[in-house]
């Protein structure tokens, strides 16, 4: 296949000329996400309870936030990831929350809508029919996924509630 040559025009604003160049393909876009894996990669619990950090890269749940690319939450260590969100808004080690913890950024991701976050960040506001929310942070250079959490239980980690909603709870958000 023939490579694709650049196109160019020239531009004149008042007595000012300047040439335009547009590389085929070249846009303003996002940065480059990292390859979508195929899967998740380990379970919450498998990379809470991972003594060695061989885990460090691997995905536990991504959320569609719509657009070209997902959010995902990595596996990471020191203050990073799981570990992260896990020391905040605990997720038992015994797998017992495993599919609930998914399932809940899995909703965030499809049901809620923009609310405020920190510069550099993006935050999903999922309203739940029993009145309570979840939320969930990305960084919006890597789409890595820092924080999720509920509005209530005693650690904002009803991770039930957020997994399991109600056919009528939270379709209105977008």
């Amino acid at each position: 296949m023939p490579a694709a040559t650049p196109r160019a025009a020239l531009a004149t604003i008042g007595a000012v000329s300047f040439l335009v160049v547009a590389a085929p393909g070249a846009h303003a876009a996002r940065p480059p996400q990292p390859p979508r894996p195929a899967g998740y990669d380990v379970t919450p619990s498998e990379c809470l309870t991972d003594p060695g950090g061989g885990y460090y890269d691997y995905t536990v749940a991504s959320a569609d936030i719509g657009g070209p690319w997902d959010a995902y939450v990595y596996c990471r260590y020191q203050g990073r990831g799981l570990f992260h969100i896990a020391a905040r808004h605990p997720i038992p080690s015994d797998g017992s929350q495993d599919d609930n913890f998914v399932k809940c950024v899995m909703n965030i991701g499809q049901y809620g809508s923009a609310a405020g976050a920190d510069p550099g960040h993006y935050a999903l506001r999922m309203n739940r029919i029993d009145g309570g929310t979840a939320t969930l942070v990305y960084q919006q250079d890597t789409y890595e996924v820092v924080s999720v959490h509920t509005s209530d239980a005693p650690r904002g980690n009803n991770w039930d509630a957020c997994a399991n909603l109600p056919e009528t709870s939270a379709r209105t958000n977008r």
